[in-house]
């Protein structure tokens, strides 16, 4: 069954929806290494000092209070580049990551794949990443000519 321009409209606009969502944690996750920087330097400098201590690491407790998913997240947009789950597990923990789960790897692969079937996440060659997407926001004729070619 042909899909109505309306439905075609509607799926676009979620499309971007989810573009901007994937912009908005790689913002959140920069606002943590800053403030993760700021206390740093407070903490070396004495408080109130303001400096920013560059680092690309964040800090041991950023992932203290997150869900599983948020917190897959914030790192995999702080590391800039697909992980493979072992390395996503360990970071999780590094971060802080409270579980009292017996087998975490577990866990952390079910909810990439939950994440990968919500279009969350992508996986290639046994990497997990943030989906990349153009996040236009473009006119109903626009959409109508690309979905008429698809």
């Amino acid at each position: 069954m042909a899909k109505t321009e309306y439905e075609v409209v509607l799926a676009d606009l979620f499309e971007q929806r989810d573009a901007v969502a994937g912009k908005l944690v790689k913002i959140d996750a920069a606002i943590e290494i800053v403030r993760a920087s700021s206390r740093r330097a407070e903490a070396a400098n004495g408080a109130g000092s303001g400096a920013i201590v560059s680092s690309a690491k964040l800090s041991p407790t950023v992932f203290s209070k997150k869900s599983l998913s948020k917190s897959i997240e914030l790192l995999l947009a702080q590391r800039g580049e697909p992980q493979r789950a072992k390395v996503i597990e360990r970071a999780l923990l590094d971060g802080g990551y409270k579980t009292g789960s017996k087998n975490f790897y577990r866990l952390v692969s079910n909810t990439l794949t939950r994440m990968k079937k919500s279009g969350r996440l992508v996986n290639a060659k046994g990497k997990w990443g943030l989906p990349v997407s153009s996040g236009r926001l473009d006119d109903a004729e626009t959409l109508r000519e690309r979905h008429r070619t698809a």
